[in-house]
């Protein structure tokens, strides 16, 4: 519905939904997100809505050296719109930078908090494999989620999270090593596991029925006029050649 309130300003990358309206300012322009804002609220009296002022937040993505864009503030009615560095969006936390240092932090923090109830289960007698249950869907539930999102991690932060995991079966099996536990509980490393998450979403990714179908890298097949050193004339082609592109888990794992 809100999209519609988009159709006098098709000229400019805007997408609008429920909870999240962004922009892509072209260098050298002005934005006008504020003026869309303006017509979401006029809507939104016009149909006796009220948005909230205070759950709305501003993020401004920029990496230019020198940026001349012009940012008006962004008001509901005659409140400002607060600018912050991070934001938390459906569970994830998207910082300014576009790292994911926040929300690895975040997970950890969370996490770590629930292997006190390992440690609880260990004390009253509970069998391993029972603690090995508590941990799945209470703590690596929480490491895991969004997984997709954020897979392309550094080292350090994969690390990080990875130690969790280490710390949960040494609670669970305090006299094997982080290896042995994992072998006798037929479990795998974190770091592995987000793989196999981002390949199982791009296998149902390929099915056209499927909500975020169109996200997919469409690969095509080129006719070359000439040998190639394996013998073949063709060869595929994807959308996008770029690193930058190709860091994006649904180009890596296509």
């Amino acid at each position: 519905m809100i999209n519609k309130l988009l159709r006098n300003w098709h000229m400019r990358s805007k997408y609008v939904d429920d909870t999240t309206a962004f922009e892509i300012i072209p260098r050298n322009s002005i934005s006008i997100l504020d003026l869309v804002v303006r017509e979401i609220h006029d809507y939104c009296i016009e149909h006796k809505m009220k948005l909230n002022p205070k759950k709305c937040k501003e993020m401004y993505i920029n990496f230019m050296t020198n940026s001349v864009t012009s940012l008006r503030p962004i008001c509901v009615g005659y409140k400002e719109v607060e600018r912050v560095g991070t934001y938390k969006l459906l569970g994830v936390i998207i910082s300014d930078d576009l790292k994911w240092n926040a929300h690895v932090e975040y997970v950890i923090a969370k996490a770590a908090k629930r292997l006190y109830a390992l440690r609880l289960l260990k004390r009253a007698g509970v069998m391993p494999k029972d603690i090995l249950k508590v941990y799945l869907c209470n703590v690596r539930s929480v490491l895991e989620y969004a997984a997709q999102v954020w897979q392309d991690i550094p080292a350090y932060l994969s690390d990080a999270i990875e130690s969790i995991q280490r710390r949960a079966l040494r609670i669970i099996f305090p006299n094997s090593s982080y290896q042995q536990a994992l072998d006798l509980t037929n479990l795998s490393t974190l770091a592995n596991r987000r793989i196999l998450l981002c390949k199982k979403l791009m296998a149902d990714m390929r099915d056209e029925s499927h909500p975020i179908s169109f996200l997919a890298p469409k690969v095509t097949t080129r006719t070359i006029p000439y040998q190639l050193r394996s013998g073949s004339t063709t060869a595929p082609k994807t959308m996008k050649r770029t690193k930058r592109a190709n860091d994006f888990f649904t180009f890596r794992f296509a």
